[in-house]
């Protein structure tokens, strides 16, 4: 899709992809909006404005990363189109225009729906005028009609994706062997289909089969909301035999018992608490570039750790809290506010560093003692030299005295380093 042009990090986006997302999305604005998502959540990193995205939709060269925005818009739109639309069906007719209104205008739902009244007379009804009974509910049977078919080309879309999903891990499962532990795999989705809400079986057979064939097998268009179709396309024609082969796989799977699968209904749990005893660390646990935690350097504390099912993973799960700290690990005390947020990995300051270029990134403790070592091996080398140029005893032991005195106050500033920056 973009094209690099001789300019570097400089690419173009293809004007038909432009008209593919248009068709979807009915306005710039919207894709715009969409592409921005991204640099908002960015902590390094702002919305770009709307004359640089309407230059790349306008197929102009522009940063790359626009381009690489708009494409990652647009193939979520495909696998995903459903997540992208309203979630609820069209309303009754005299709520029917706000929910219109989240797709389109006027003018391009009278051209879509092809309604015999004139435009003027919808933008008006669009505005919140009256309108003939007869002519609200032809506009509402037309919304319906095309819903239903926005919805089926949706279905296909996400079957698709479900099914290239599915087929990815099976045969990554295939060469690399299966993980541990997967509750979005192929067997847990029919496990839960099948024994927990009752599918038939051939029911659920053919689902398999369309699921496994049409993530191997086809491709995917951006659905146009001017004339919702099936979005799908083949790709690799595979005869029936193959067809048969997923349906003898899906019956060794129910023979099996679907042995990887993991239950999504919640199976008997009570849940229950553990309190366990730790220490914190000191500047040299520091993971970002800033000191972050000299209040809890060297704190003892007590985290209780309530367990919970986890209708999401499927798991137990354990919610941390700390609840006390102490300096000897004897007394102990209630956790201030501070001490309850723990240890701060300081992902904001590890993150600018990185985009500052700094690499590898480290904590102020590594550079201060990187600038101990070099003053020591500095005093070290006029004090190695006095050793080698001492005459006679007395100027011998006075410089073996000093360096014993500057290695001492080394190993004691290397000590003050866990907890302090030296002045």
């Amino acid at each position: 899709m973009a094209r690099d042009t001789e300019e570097r990090d400089v690419s173009t986006f293809d004007l038909s992809d432009t008209e593919r997302l248009l068709r979807f999305n009915v306005t710039k604005q919207r894709i715009v909006d969409l592409a921005n998502q991204e640099y908002e959540a960015d902590w390094f990193d702002e919305a770009k404005d709307y004359s640089s995205w309407n230059r790349a939709l306008n197929g102009h060269p522009v940063w790359t990363g626009l381009v690489d925005r708009l494409e990652a818009v647009m193939a979520d739109q495909i696998a995903h189109p459903r997540q992208y639309l309203p979630a609820e069906d069209p309303p009754d007719a005299d709520q029917l225009v706000p929910w219109m209104k989240q797709i389109a205008g006027a003018p391009w739902w009278h051209e879509v729906l092809k309604l015999s009244m004139p435009l003027g007379s919808f933008k008006n009804w669009y505005s919140g005028a009256a309108l003939g009974k007869d002519k609200v509910a032809e506009v509402k049977a037309r919304v319906d009609e095309w819903w239903a078919r926005v919805k089926a080309a949706c279905e296909r879309a996400e079957l698709r994706s479900h099914g290239e999903k599915f087929s990815r891990k099976i045969w990554r499962a295939m060469r690399q062997g299966p993980p541990d532990y997967d509750p979005d795999n192929i067997e847990s989705h029919f496990y839960h289909l099948i024994v927990e809400c009752g599918m038939p079986l051939l029911e659920a057979c053919v689902l398999y089969q369309d699921l496994i064939d049409l993530g191997s097998n086809y491709s995917a268009d951006l659905i146009d909301l001017t004339d919702p179709k099936d979005p799908l396309w083949l790709v690799t024609k595979q005869p029936q035999e193959h067809r048969d082969h997923y349906g003898r796989e899906f019956y060794q799977l129910v023979q099996d018992g679907f042995p990887r699968a993991i239950p999504k209904f919640q199976l008997p749990f009570r849940p229950y608490e553990v309190i366990e005893q730790k220490r914190w660390g000191d500047r040299r646990d520091e993971d970002s570039p800033k000191d972050l935690n000299q209040e809890l350097y060297g704190l003892h504390y007590k985290v209780r750790t309530r367990h919970y099912w986890d209708a999401e993973t499927r798991r137990d799960q354990g919610l941390p809290e700390i609840i006390e700290t102490s300096a000897d690990g004897a007394t102990w005390r209630p956790a201030t506010e501070r001490e309850k947020q723990g240890w701060d990995r300081g992902e904001y300051y590890w993150h600018e560093a990185l985009n500052q270029g700094q690499y590898p990134v480290e904590n102020s403790y590594t550079r201060d003692m990187a600038d101990l070592g070099r003053q020591f091996a500095k005093g070290r080398e006029a004090l190695d030299k006095a050793i080698r140029n001492a005459d006679g005893e007395d100027q011998l032991e006075a410089a073996w005295s000093a360096l014993q005195k500057a290695e001492q106050r080394f190993e004691e500033a290397k000590f003050r380093l866990r907890l302090h920056a030296l002045d």
